[in-house]
């Protein structure tokens, strides 16, 4: 076999990306679903717009800019074998990976941001000091870690085209893109988790329906399966460090990353779309309008 034939695209007939970005598709489809309906109780049924929202959209936007830039990625050879894609082509698959990357970063602190506004909102004027200050420390919190990663991935390898001809500095930089995002899933994790458990610090105790207090619950602790998520993704980063062939082999974490972001985003929208029960509950089971009107949060 000719070294000609060596560099050829997917000549040794193994490639993960196109399977893996019909995953992204899906998932991010299913973001972009939870978001519309969102936007469509909050605008046209409860008509109560926020801060949340906005904040929720641009997670959906940066969600669909990272689907585009994987799907760029694989365009360039991201799912076959390194052995089978020249060397120009790993140059643009590394670049809009790493864009990819970044851009997924950014859009789990969108989502989150959103999960403390949305929860600052529940509160209202019944929050305290305590709960309304953990609230704002955990979005900056996710804030400076998310743009600590971004920046750091983005400087370590820009431009990518200038390190690629030192073999040295490329392994260099990717194992400080793994140990970045180790630290990021980490952190983000512990925010997941404290998100998801807040609720019920105040929750059960107030004077909210029984029934309220339950659905808020139940859907703000699926934010639980975002830092299981996390942890996941984290320990399979570390994992494929030692498998090499990272454009083969590192499909199986962006898995575990999209799944992570779209469940964020669905988490931050869930407890939003309550008002919709009642176009499909009989209206003497839901309640009064006012009760819908309630349950916006």
């Amino acid at each position: 076999m000719s070294d000609s034939q060596d560099l050829q695209p997917g000549h040794d007939g193994e490639n993960r990306g196109p399977a893996s970005f019909g995953f992204v598709v899906a998932f991010t489809a299913v973001a972009a679903v939870a978001v519309s309906l969102r936007l469509y109780v909050r605008l046209w049924i409860v008509k109560s717009p926020g801060w949340d929202d906005v904040a929720i959209v641009v997670s959906l936007i940066l969600a669909i800019a990272s689907a585009t830039c994987y799907g760029l990625a694989i365009s360039y050879g991201y799912g076959r074998h390194i052995r089978s894609i020249p060397p120009l082509h790993i140059i643009e698959m590394i670049k809009w990976n790493v864009v990819g990357v970044a851009t997924f970063y950014l859009g789990l602190l969108f989502s989150k941001v959103s999960v403390s506004l949305l929860l600052l909102r529940i509160l209202g004027r019944a929050g305290n000091k305590y709960t309304k200050g953990f609230l704002w420390s955990m979005s900056a919190l996710a804030g400076v870690i998310s743009v600590m990663a971004t920046g750091g991935i983005l400087g370590e390898y820009g431009p990518v085209w200038k390190q690629w001809d030192d073999p040295q500095q490329v392994a260099r930089s990717g194992d400080l893109a793994v140990k970045i995002g180790i630290v990021q899933g980490v952190i983000g994790a512990l925010i997941d988790f404290a998100l998801a458990v807040f609720p019920l610090t105040f929750l059960l105790r107030s004077s909210m329906p029984r029934r309220r207090k339950i659905i808020i619950c139940g859907l703000m602790s699926c934010g639980v399966l975002a830092g299981v998520s996390s942890i996941a993704r984290v320990v399979l980063s570390a994992l494929l460090v030692s498998f090499g062939d990272f454009t083969y082999n590192g499909v199986v974490g962006w898995y575990l990353a999209v799944f992570e972001e779209v469940i964020c985003i669905v988490v931050a929208c869930a407890p939003c779309l309550t008002p919709l029960a009642r176009l499909v509950v009989p209206k003497r089971s839901y309640g009064r309008e006012s009760e819908a009107r309630e349950m916006l949060t």
